[in-house]
């Protein structure tokens, strides 16, 4: 069903599913209300991190959950600091919201984390610590509610 204007609009999947109650989950709506999808402008800040550029950043929305992917590109020393990207396109909403990294240097593959508050990841853990001199690429994709 697609309900126009008024409260609750949106497609309504209400009639076309099975109910949650015959799961055990407590629904809080089946009206689809929001589908967006673009791009936005990402920054990256940190001592050591000098260089650095983020690109193709590119986001999904669907109702309240929000999808990011994009490139760090940094182009010069790298050192251990803490890293921070800040400009994601919706404010998280205060639940969790985790964004997870890998890069790739010379040594390898390497993974790590960070954690989405605001509109911001700040890194906070990883399996080793990058350090490179010269080009590397990391690779970001996350997942948060607004």
């Amino acid at each position: 069903n697609l309900v126009i204007g008024g409260t609750g609009h949106g497609i309504d999947f209400s009639n076309s599913q099975t109910s949650s109650s015959e799961t055990g989950a407590t629904t809080g709506s089946e009206v689809l209300d929001h589908y967006e999808e673009g791009t936005f402008t990402a920054t990256a800040s940190a001592s050591g991190y000098t260089g650095a550029a983020c690109v193709d950043e590119h986001y999904t929305r669907i109702g309240n959950v929000v999808h990011v992917c994009f490139r760090l590109n940094v182009t010069s020393n790298l050192s251990d600091a803490d890293l921070t990207i800040s400009g994601l396109p919706f404010s998280n909403s205060g639940s969790a919201g985790y964004c997870s990294m890998q890069w790739q240097d010379g040594a390898g593959f390497t993974i790590g984390g960070g954690r989405i508050s605001g509109t911001s990841v700040e890194r906070f853990g990883m399996i080793s610590a990058p350090n490179s001199s010269g080009n590397v690429n990391f690779y970001f994709q996350g997942t948060y509610r607004t």
